[in-house]
């Protein structure tokens, strides 16, 4: 897939287009975002009324970071309805 972040980071000017962002600024974003998100997953994964035991269940395609990316893309190239 194209729009993986190992691709995107190749082609810096396709990647600003995408999201908005350098590839330096997207970085410093996801180093703060990745470990929060992973933490409130585990944390989901971790609750007592869970019906499976932790490992069951299908895995994510996409790491966290290509997820931070995909969700930058979404909320830059999807305008509001107000627009």
């Amino acid at each position: 897939m194209i729009a993986r972040l190992d691709n995107l980071r190749k082609q810096p000017v396709v990647f600003q287009h995408l999201t908005g962002l350098a590839v330096a600024v997207f970085d410093e974003l996801a180093a703060q975002v990745v470990p929060a998100v992973e933490a409130a997953h585990r944390k989901k994964l971790a609750r007592p009324d869970r019906q499976r035991a932790i490992g069951g269940g299908d895995d994510f395609d996409l790491s966290t970071a290509d997820q931070v990316l995909l969700t930058v893309v979404w909320l830059r190239q999807y305008p509001t309805n107000e627009a």
